[in-house]
C-alpha cells in the first residue's frame, strides 16, 4: 500500500512540477497536463529502450526523470507551483485510498482482464512480442504501462480514478477559460444542472474505476478540444495551448486506436484556420503520428509484420504522412476539410447502411436500447445533451460554440463509423450489442466530457433563456 502511495505521488507531483517548468501555470490544467506528460515520459521510454532490448530501465529512468522535475521546481518554491503540487496530491492519495484502503474496485470486464495481462507482462520485463497478432489491437498501449508501474506483481490501482479527476479537472479549465466574459451565476447554475444529470447515471460513474484505456482518451480530447476551440475564439495559438493540444493528441493516438481518428477530428476546426502557423500544424498532427508509430513499432506490429518493413522505416513512414496536411499546396483543402470530412463521414455512415442493411439491422436496435431504452446505463444523460443542445445558442454563434458544436458532430458520427470498421474488418460491420460492455457504448465514455462542456458554453451564452440577468461577472 505504501508503495503505491509513494509511487502515485511521484507520478502526480513529477507531472505537475514538469509541467510548471514547461509553462503550465493553471491550477487546473496542471493537473490533466501533468499526468499527459507522464503518459509521453512513459511511453517514450519504454518505446526507445525496448528497441535496443533494456525496456527493464524504463521505469528507473521514468521515476528518476519525474523526481528531478519535482526537484528543480521545489528549488524555485513559487506560490503558484505549491498550489498546483497540494491539488495534485490531494487527488494522488484520495485515488489510492479509494483503492487500497476502502477497496473500491472496478466491475470486472474481459477487456479489463487482458489490460491488466498486458501490465503484468510489462511488469515482468515478459516477451512483449507474444502480443503482436494476438490481441486486439484497440486495446491501447499507454494505459497498461501506467497500470505496470505498481507494487511488484500488483497494478496501480490508484491510476484510474486519478485519471478521472484529470478528466475533471480538465473540465473546469475549459468552462472557466470559455466562460470568462459569463455571469458566475449562470455557470453555476448550468453547471451544477448538468452535474447532478451526469452522475445520476450509472456510465459516468462506472468509469472512475473501470481499467480500461477510455478515460485516459477522454482525458487528451476534451484538453486538444479545449485548447482549440480557446486558439479559434482568440484567433491565437499560444505556446501554451499549442504544448497541451500536442499533449492530448499523442495521449488520446496511443491508449486506443480509434483515438487518432477522434484526435484528428478535435483538431481539424483548429488545422483549417488560415493563421494558424504550418509549424504548429507540423507539431500537432505529428503528435499522433509520432505516438501511433512508437507504439505499433514496440508490439501489436500487424503492418510491420504484414510489409516485412523494418521499425525505423515504418516510424519514418508515419512521420513522413503527417507533414502533409502543412504543405502549402494541400491548402486548398486543409481550408476547406472540416465541412468536407462532416459530408464525407455523413455519407459514408448514410451509404454503410443503406449497403449493409440487414447486417446492421441488429446493431441499429442495440444502439437505440443502449443510448435511449437503459440498456447501455446512460440514463437521462442522452436526453440532457440533446436537450442542452436545442435549449442553448444556435442563432449568431460565437465562434467557441460553434467550434464545439462542430467537434461534438464530429465525434458522433467518427465514433460511429470507426465502430462500424471495428466490426466490418471481415466483411460483417456492426454497431455493437445491447448493454452497457458492447465497446460502441463505452466509446462515448471518451467523449462525453466533451458534449457536456459544449452543452454549458451553449446554455450560458444564449441570452435569451435568461431574460435580464447581468451578463458581467459575478
Amino acid at each position: 500500500m505504501l508503495t503505491e502511495f509513494a509511487v502515485l505521488l511521484l507520478i502526480a507531483l513529477g507531472g505537475t512540477a514538469i509541467a510548471w517548468q514547461l509553462g503550465i501555470r493553471n491550477l487546473w490544467l496542471s493537473l490533466p497536463a501533468g499526468l499527459m506528460i507522464s503518459v509521453v515520459l512513459r511511453d517514450v521510454l519504454f518505446a526507445t529502450l525496448n528497441m535496443v532490448n533494456l525496456r527493464w530501465m524504463s521505469a528507473f529512468m521514468f521515476f528518476g526523470i519525474l523526481a528531478l522535475g519535482l526537484v528543480v521546481s521545489a528549488w524555485q518554491s513559487t506560490k503558484g507551483l505549491f498550489k498546483n503540487l497540494v491539488l495534485s496530491a490531494a487527488t494522488a492519495i484520495l485515488a489510492v485510498t479509494s483503492t487500497r484502503v476502502i477497496g473500491l474496485q472496478g466491475v470486472p470486464h474481459g477487456d479489463s482482464l487482458w489490460i491488466l495481462s498486458f501490465a503484468r507482462l510489462f511488469d515482468i520485463n515478459g516477451n512483449i512480442s507474444y502480443l503482436n497478432g494476438h490481441t486486439a489491437i484497440k486495446r491501447g498501449f499507454s494505459y497498461p504501462l501506467l497500470l505496470s508501474l505498481g507494487p511488484t506483481h500488483e497494478y496501480l490501482s490508484g491510476i484510474t480514478p486519478y485519471i478521472f479527476a484529470a478528466l475533471c479537472a480538465g473540465v473546469i479549465w475549459v468552462v472557466r477559460e470559455l466562460t470568462k466574459g459569463a455571469a458566475r451565476k449562470r455557470v453555476l447554475w448550468v453547471g451544477m444542472l448538468l452535474l447532478a444529470g451526469t452522475f445520476s447515471t450509472v456510465m459516468p460513474l462506472r468509469a472512475i474505476f473501470y481499467i480500461n484505456g477510455h478515460t485516459l482518451t477522454a482525458v487528451g480530447l476534451l484538453i486538444a478540444a479545449g485548447a482549440s476551440a480557446i486558439a479559434i475564439r482568440d484567433y491565437e495559438l499560444t505556446r501554451e495551448n499549442l504544448f497541451v493540444i500536442c499533449l492530448g493528441v499523442f495521449t488520446a493516438s496511443t491508449s486506443r486506436v480509434e483515438g487518432i481518428v477522434l484526435a484528428a477530428l478535435v483538431v481539424l476546426s483548429l488545422l483549417s484556420q488560415r493563421w494558424i502557423r504550418r509549424s504548429a500544424i507540423l507539431w500537432i498532427v505529428g503528435s499522433g503520428t509520432f505516438g501511433l508509430s512508437i507504439w505499433l513499432a514496440t508490439y501489436h506490429s500487424y503492418i510491420i509484420h504484414a510489409t516485412h518493413l523494418p521499425w525505423i522505416a515504418f516510424m519514418a513512414i508515419m512521420l513522413g504522412l503527417g507533414t502533409l496536411p502543412a504543405i502549402k499546396w494541400l491548402d486548398w483543402l486543409r481550408f476547406r476539410i472540416v465541412p468536407v470530412a462532416l459530408i464525407a463521414m455523413v455519407l459514408v455512415f448514410v451509404g454503410a447502411e443503406v449497403v449493409f442493411r440487414h447486417a446492421l439491422a441488429k446493431g441499429n436496435r442495440a444502439l437505440i436500447a443502449n443510448l435511449l431504452f437503459g440498456s447501455g446505463r446512460w440514463g437521462i444523460f442522452v436526453a440532457l445533451i440533446v436537450v442542452g443542445v436545442l435549449l442553448g445558442r444556435l442563432r449568431k454563434l460565437t465562434p467557441e460554440h460553434k467550434t464545439l458544436l462542430v467537434i461534438t458532430t464530429s465525434l458522433i458520427l467518427g465514433s460511429l463509423i470507426t465502430k462500424m470498421l471495428d466490426g466490418g474488418q471481415f466483411g460483417h460491420p456492426t454497431l455493437g450489442r445491447t448493454g452497457w460492455s458492447d465497446s460502441l457504448n463505452r466509446m462515448w465514455l471518451q467523449s462525453f466530457a466533451i458534449f457536456l462542456v459544449t452543452v454549458l458554453v451553449g446554455l450560458v451564452q444564449n441570452d435569451r433563456i435568461w431574460g435580464n440577468v447581468d451578463n458581467s461577472k459575478g
